[in-house]
């Protein structure tokens, strides 16, 4: 099922991706699939075309995750996109970017990127909503990234066709 994912800035800008849903639990949560058509660079890691994203989305979570699948079926990287709770809903996934990103490679190593990106108007209510995701991002990203690997391996896997 073909699911769009539509994702806001701070800025106000809207960026929108055709997926594929592997799950769709709206409004709880989404597990979407897409595939990267040309080599990409992102916070220094090398993503060919192929690479296979996963992407979770949870309605009470501060953030969702991109697992990063090489077209050999090996991690690259898991992206954690600070966002607030996402909008689950059929057909669509909605959430707000709020620009600070977390990145953990495959073995365990986690860096903040993106902290320079933030809006110098930015209300401290808000600073303070993004400080509280990095924070439990850091303390939860081994126990996240363990069980989303065997996730992406099931969300990967082929479907049967559908009569």
């Amino acid at each position: 099922m073909e699911v769009l994912e539509v994702k806001h800035t701070l800025a106000g800008a809207v960026q929108t991706f055709s997926c594929e849903a592997a799950v769709m639990e709206a409004p709880r949560e989404a597990v979407l699939l897409y595939t990267i058509s040309s080599l990409r660079r992102v916070a220094g890691l090398i993503l060919p075309a192929g690479t296979i994203t996963v992407a979770y989305f949870w309605a009470d979570r501060p953030y969702n995750v991109y697992h990063w699948v090489s077209p050999e079926r090996k991690t690259i990287a898991w992206y954690f996109n600070l966002s607030g709770p996402a909008r689950i809903a059929a057909g669509r996934v909605e959430w707000q970017d709020l620009e600070v990103d977390v990145l953990v490679t495959p073995d365990l190593r986690a860096r903040v990127l993106d902290e320079d990106r933030l809006p110098a108007d930015l209300s401290p209510e808000r600073r303070g909503e993004i400080a509280a995701a990095v924070g439990r991002v850091m303390r939860d990203y081994g126990e996240v990234v363990r069980a989303l690997e065997a996730r992406s391996r099931v969300a990967m896997a082929p479907r049967p066709e559908r009569r």
